[in-house]
């Protein structure tokens, strides 16, 4: 552990249940990218922060994957999505609400 990054937490049944948790909700946040009405973005956010707290090596390697490192890289230092990110998810939204 170092003082920059978030600690792991000490019970080992925390963690495997913290595990599974980030687990479904990565699940949950792919199957969203295709299915319209189920979010992706909260999924993947829920998915890092139980990773960060269950295994540094996952949370690792969300923030470093082409696709979700962006936002969960903008997320982590400004608590915030870009712009872009933002429009994109209102735009698809109110295209399949239309549809």
């Amino acid at each position: 552990m170092n003082d920059t990054g978030p600690r792991v937490h000490s019970s080992r049944l925390v963690r495997g249940l913290l595990w599974v948790a980030g687990t479904v909700s990565l699940i949950l946040g792919l199957i969203g990218v295709v299915l319209p009405g189920l979010p992706t973005t909260p999924f993947v956010l829920l998915a890092a922060a139980c990773y960060a707290k269950a295994s540094p090596r996952l949370h690792t390697a969300l923030l470093n994957h082409r696709f979700t490192g962006p936002m969960l890289r903008d997320w982590e230092s400004d608590r915030s999505l870009t712009r872009r990110t933002k429009t994109i998810a209102v735009g698809s939204m109110l295209l399949m609400v239309s549809i």
